[in-house]
């Protein structure tokens, strides 16, 4: 069987070497299973592409292709990039800081010889930061609560998918997606083995603060209903507290123990109402946004070079319609 093993790439300079010599420890001593594996360099700044270039030269058991893509397109974009252009019977998704063993591969696969299309690979504990535990808890206790199902890709380090559950995310053209939320929910038979994360080897992460928080906005949004929802919600209970309060008024009034409400009182009224309304047009916004960038004509992703692939490959990246075209 052959397996894609596909890797995001971000100013990695300094895992790159490492990796590859765990690459080829670990999947030359594989005899089960041959093996392909595509770097997708998201536009890195430092010298990955490179270092990419010269390790793709290098004999091994396995080719190794690149994509450089020619503007940062994020990791799940990146991934989604890889499936597309795999040739495996199956596809590994893992990433370049070496946090994940590379010695999980096989094992993957192992069990996905034994029928499970979609198989995560979950850490046993995370040891990050603090800050980072308590946003990784709100973040999945955010969807549970949202989505209203049970999430079989928490922790997750790194996950395989068959063949034809790659060919379904061939077909994926969602901007601001998830794409853990895509593969769980597509409803394939799934299954998970434990692994223990490393330490970073070396570097530091490009998963930045802003881009967890886009990645929570756009799981929450483009997979639930509820936040917009919620906001109907909220409106009925504000125009019901408002009746109330003027019931209350109105009663005061009529029994002539009416006090003024004060400066005070109504300010604190008109912040929160402002506030409210404020919410409401940015949860709006988040939905009309998403909307308006789905159909507009931009690229999901612009390629700058390609290493390792044959002409009738590159052939096929080029000779897209211009409304299908992903690939300049």
């Amino acid at each position: 069987m052959l397996i894609s093993v596909i890797i995001p790439v971000f100013n990695e300079e300094e895992n790159l070497y490492p990796l590859y010599d765990s690459l080829r420890r670990v999947l030359e001593a594989d005899r089960d299973n041959e093996y392909e594996v595509i770097f997708i360099d998201d536009c890195s700044t430092d010298s990955s592409f490179s270092i990419l270039k010269e390790l793709s030269r290098r004999e091994a058991g396995f080719s190794v292709r690149i994509i450089k893509l020619a503007r940062n397109a994020g990791t799940h974009i990146g991934l989604l990039i890889g499936a597309r252009y795999c040739r495996g019977d199956a596809a590994v998704f893992i990433a370049a800081d070496l946090q994940c063993p590379i010695e999980v591969i096989p094992r993957l696969a192992a069990r996905h010889s034994e029928q499970f299309p979609i198989v995560w690979g979950v850490r046993e504990k995370r040891e990050d930061p603090l800050l980072t535990r308590i946003f990784a808890r709100l973040y999945y206790g955010l969807l549970k609560l949202l989505l209203g199902q049970k999430l079989s890709f928490l922790n997750i380090e790194t996950f395989l998918i068959d063949r034809k559950v790659v060919e379904q995310l061939k077909s994926i053209r969602e901007k601001n997606t998830n794409i853990l939320l895509l593969i769980s929910g597509l409803g394939f038979n799934q299954c998970s083995i434990t692994l223990k994360r490393r330490q970073r080897h070396r570097g530091r992460s490009g998963w930045t603060l802003s881009r967890k928080i886009k990645l929570l906005v756009d799981s929450l949004v483009s997979f639930s209903y509820l936040p917009i929802r919620f906001i109907s919600y909220l409106g009925i209970v504000i125009s019901l507290a408002g009746f109330f309060l003027a019931g209350v008024q109105i009663y005061e009034k009529l029994i002539g123990v009416q006090k003024p409400l004060g400066w005070a009182f109504l300010a604190v009224i008109v912040l929160i109402l402002f506030g409210i309304q404020m919410l409401m047009l940015g949860v709006l916004g988040e939905y009309l946004w998403r909307a308006l960038d789905q159909i507009s004509s931009k690229p999901l992703f612009v390629v700058d070079t390609l290493v390792g692939f044959d002409k009738s490959d590159k052939e096929n990246f080029n000779s897209k319609k211009p409304a299908e075209k992903d690939l300049a």
